[in-house]
């Protein structure tokens, strides 16, 4: 089973390390689409793969990291709310 947060995952891979290997992926397929008729075609196929999946596991990490601020946000609010209707019962 997979588990993510914000920042890492039981990959484990580190969001970072996410970017940075697709960047890597992305580079390196650019690289082979210039003369795709000398590259391995089973490699280029891997290698687009291992950028969807990588880049698959940074935005879980990203959408997490959206929800988790979402809900800071919404309890800060509720909070503020709270307080408002505390202090104007006194």
């Amino acid at each position: 089973m997979m588990c993510y947060d914000v920042n890492e995952g039981s990959f484990p891979l580190t969001l970072q390390e996410c970017e940075c290997i697709q960047a890597l992926c992305s580079e390196r397929i650019s690289e082979m689409k210039k003369d795709l008729d000398k590259k391995d075609s089973h490699k280029f196929i891997l290698i687009k793969g291992l950028a969807g999946k990588i880049g698959g596991f940074a935005e879980l990490m990203y959408a997490r990291g959206e929800a988790e601020n979402l809900k800071i946000k919404e309890d800060y609010n509720l909070r503020r709310e709270l307080e408002k209707i505390t202090k104007n019962g006194e």
